[in-house]
């Protein structure tokens, strides 16, 4: 039986299939803090700068200024970027799908959904703050793949949501 579109909110009409209907909504902590990932571009940063301070010694001194204010703005560039990403981003997790939508100022919106069924494997981490996992991607470079997990990160509810997932899993919603 379907639902009657009055119960489906506004935004979600022609988005959401017969029969669907939410089961929890949120978004990321709005928290800034630095991820394991950023480390290996600090050393990067640090590395090149010593590099740089051995070659050229004091001779080059604007050289120096100009590479330290690019290692400076490269390592903080990453952690805003995703700062910024996660402040324009929402989650929507439904009794068939998981969505993750942006709503960046000058990009635009854009909703992803991915299934959720008794196949998705999930992967649920608590950390500072929690992130369940239920999906990836394979991203190509010139030297092969890597993977990246594709899930709701940062948000408070884990366990709550975890157990959603689980129950749509089931069937039990």
């Amino acid at each position: 039986m379907t639902e009657p579109a009055r119960d489906v909110p506004a935004e979600w009409r022609g988005i959401l299939r017969p029969g669907e209907r939410i089961l929890w909504q949120g978004g990321p902590k709005q928290a800034f803090y630095w991820r394991r990932q950023y480390n290996s571009g600090l050393f990067g940063a640090g590395a090149v700068l010593v590099i740089l301070f051995f070659f050229l010694g004091e001779s080059e001194t604007w050289v120096i200024w100009f590479m330290l204010v690019l290692a400076v703005v490269s390592v903080i560039g990453i952690p805003l970027r995703d700062a910024v990403i996660r402040h324009h981003s929402f989650f929507t997790l439904t009794n068939r799908r998981a969505f993750i939508g942006t709503d960046m100022p000058v990009l635009g919106r854009r909703l992803n959904s991915y299934p959720i069924g008794a196949e998705t494997e999930l992967r649920f981490e608590r950390d500072l703050f929690s992130a369940i996992y239920f999906a990836h991607e394979m991203k190509r470079t010139e030297h092969g793949e890597y993977r990246v997990d594709i899930g709701f990160e940062n948000i408070d509810d884990g366990d709550r949501v975890y157990d959603l997932m689980l129950q749509i899993q089931k069937g039990a919603l």
